[in-house]
């Protein structure tokens, strides 16, 4: 079945579409190729890990070590912030208002 007869077939019979210059077979096939070399690429552009990422893994697991450790004492004192002031619960957000703490600053921006 050729373009026209399909787009008859659909209902739209009484347009004149003029026959595609490429064949359909080609477009799929273009498409096909197109897929292939995306993938392609996409498996050839996998990055290696970073050369230190032990280090920075080892890094980040002893900065959670230390806000859990700093919560936990702010907790036992009894200064850990509410879970609304700090919902991640590091422990790192203050009191709004201190002697050497203010409310200036956006709060989004203070949290971890």
């Amino acid at each position: 079945m050729n373009v026209a007869k399909a787009i008859a077939w659909l209902g739209a019979g009484s347009c004149n579409y003029p026959e595609p210059r490429v064949p359909i077979s080609r477009l799929a096939v273009g498409a096909v190729i197109s897929i292939a070399l995306w993938q392609a690429a996409e498996q050839m552009l996998r990055f290696a890990p970073h050369p230190k990422y032990e280090i920075m893994l080892a890094a980040a697991e002893k900065t959670l070590r230390a806000q859990r450790e700093i919560a936990r004492v702010k907790q036992e004192l009894g200064i850990l912030q509410s879970a609304d002031i700090d919902p991640n619960r590091t422990g790192l957000i203050g009191p709004d208002w201190s002697e050497i703490t203010t409310t200036i600053g956006d709060l989004q921006a203070k949290r971890t």
